[in-house]
């Protein structure tokens, strides 16, 4: 598989994947693949 697994303690057991510009974070259930979201890499952090 491609991918690393998701660094901030909020989404352990996520993993992130890059395609093209976007980030797609996902976690893997049994034989499904669950997408929890699919951002723009410009706009993936909004530190406050």
């Amino acid at each position: 598989m491609i991918g690393c697994p998701s660094a901030p303690q909020t989404l352990r057991g996520y993993w992130k994947l890059r395609v093209g510009d976007y980030r797609v974070v996902f976690k893997i259930v049994d034989e499904e693949v669950w997408v929890l979201g699919i951002i723009h890499r410009k706009k993936r952090f909004i530190r406050k």
